[in-house]
């Protein structure tokens, strides 16, 4: 018998430079990679589609209610890991604001961080695999400034 997949979501929010919104991670050694950057996002409710699930965290995470997010990529990881298999779901989209007019309703902090900055964090899960991924995309490519293709 299989194990259940779990499902997660998370949204890469992306600043007029370019910049990516990670949230650093609480410390306490009872979550799984305490102290850490990551993605906004998080664990799927029972019947809640990826889309409503990272909505709702980044609500949770941030204070943000966005009107249009884009899906990028979905990311399988296998029992491999020690955990039960998870579907990972990832969207971004465009943000406006500094990370001062956002809440921290998880985790210690947000910063917005330059591709430049991601190599030396250190990052939860695979979010280092996930942002490799976007960065190298048209998708992130759409957002820098003096882009013609968004």
């Amino acid at each position: 018998m299989t194990a259940p997949v779990h499902v997660s979501a998370g949204i890469l929010l992306v600043n007029p430079q370019g910049q990516i919104l990670l949230q650093l991670r609480d410390s306490d050694p009872l979550i799984m990679f305490p102290g850490f950057w990551g993605i906004t996002g998080g664990g799927g409710e029972d019947d809640e589609s990826p889309e409503t699930t990272a909505r709702r965290e980044l609500s949770e995470e941030t204070g943000l209610a966005l009107r249009d997010i884009t899906f990028f990529k979905v990311y399988y990881l296998s029992e491999d890991s020690g955990e039960a298999p998870r579907e990972v779901y990832i969207y971004h989209a465009p943000i406006d604001r500094g990370v001062h007019e956002l809440s921290v309703g998880e985790g210690r902090a947000l910063r917005f961080f330059s591709p430049e900055d991601l190599a030396d964090l250190p990052l939860a899960y695979n979010h280092a695999e996930v942002l490799a991924d976007f960065l190298a995309s048209p998708a992130y490519r759409s957002y820098l400034p003096g882009n013609n293709d968004g």
